[in-house]
């Protein structure tokens, strides 16, 4: 289990953003899931920096816990002392649809005393050093249509004010950015959880393999989407090359300042590509040399147009599981199983010329 955290320094270009805005901080606290690191003090991290905005994007409860005690903790040390709005995610859904939904209702009650305004599903417009901003929050339902109708009303008609948006899952994106211009920040990944060079997150909410967004800065024509690692722990306790993180964002108005390395939606990442290429070159080699079964060599093609799509930004097939779901799991399954035969076959044709 990964223990270490990290306070993150992303620089964002934010479209409208008003000249007396240039350089305002926010810090972003995603999925603290009930987790405490003594060496780690969030509220003092939040207090040093003494950012413009808290902005809380999901998951300050815990679904095994049923509370999100640690949270409330964060916001008497704060002592309203940062304005802090957030919205929630989809732990607080599941409790607040569960065994103990009195448990949510205190929970929103309690922070909302200390402070915290909740964003649910609407937009409001706040003031950042005497400029306007607006601010929407869309709730942590987890079984609506991701499709831009659904959220169309809680959106601002026009968006003609710098607009930040708190979506705890970030596939959401897809749906928002092509329509209204904005600030997306989001979380739910963790990441990825484990970290690899060059291919990013390994696994995402619901063991999704290779997540399409996992972690860091992506943007879409004027839209930008900052995806935070998250702080806490999920089912899935451990992390490889992936540090919790808090997250100082610092936002300029657009060519003002270069901002952080960002993915771009539409555009592949060379070296990956090739990378990946290569090596499905290599498995398709194999795969022929040793004559695998049809339903693996099908498996196979399916599971490398997933990786590659991952690899290259390519958004054709980032509702894969979505859209297919428990077909999706069976079809690594079978994948897997093709390996495994593959390789005994191996390991028997060699031993009978021994």
């Amino acid at each position: 289990m990964n223990k270490t955290a990290v306070l993150k320094h992303t620089k964002i270009t934010v479209a409208g953003l008003a000249a007396k805005q240039n350089g305002i901080t926010v810090i972003q606290l995603s999925d603290l899931h009930e987790t405490e690191l003594y060496n780690f003090d969030i509220a003092a991290h939040i207090l040093e920096q003494q950012p413009d905005l808290l902005l809380v994007t999901g998951d300050m409860m815990d679904r095994p816990h049923n509370s999100g005690d640690r949270f409330i903790e964060i916001l008497k040390a704060l002592d309203n002392r940062v304005p802090v709005y957030g919205c929630t995610g989809n732990h607080e859904y599941d409790v607040q649809h569960g065994r103990f939904p009195e448990n949510y209702r205190n929970f929103m009650k309690q922070t909302a005393a200390l402070g915290v305004r909740w964003l649910i599903d609407e937009t409001i417009e706040i003031s950042v050093r005497g400029e306007p901003l607006l601010l929407c929050g869309l709730s942590g339902e987890r079984f609506r249509p991701m499709r831009y109708e659904t959220v169309r009303a809680h959106l601002p008609k026009p968006c003609d004010k710098p607009l930040i948006v708190l979506c705890h899952n970030p596939d959401w994106f897809d749906c928002i950015a092509p329509k209204c211009t904005c600030l997306m920040l989001s979380g739910h990944v963790h990441g990825g959880l484990w970290r690899l060079p060059l291919i990013g997150g390994l696994i995402g909410p619901s063991l999704a393999v290779l997540p399409f967004y996992d972690l860091g800065l992506f943007r879409y024509k004027s839209s930008c989407l900052h995806i935070s690692g998250g702080f806490g722990d999920t089912a899935m306790k451990f992390r490889f090359n992936n540090p919790r993180e808090l997250n100082l964002l610092t936002l300029y108005s657009e060519g003002t300042r270069e901002c952080n390395h960002e993915h771009s939606v539409d555009r592949p990442r060379p070296l990956s590509f090739a990378i990946m290429t290569l090596a499905a070159l290599l498995l398709v080699l194999c795969f022929l040399w040793m004559r695998p079964c049809t339903s693996t060599a099908l498996s196979l093609a399916l599971m490398l147009c997933a990786v590659c799509a991952r690899l290259c930004k390519r958004r054709l097939f980032t509702g894969l599981k979505r859209r297919f779901g428990i077909v999706y799991y069976i079809a690594w399954l079978i994948f897997f199983a093709g390996l495994f035969t593959i390789f005994l076959q191996n390991i028997i044709i060699h031993a009978s010329f021994v």
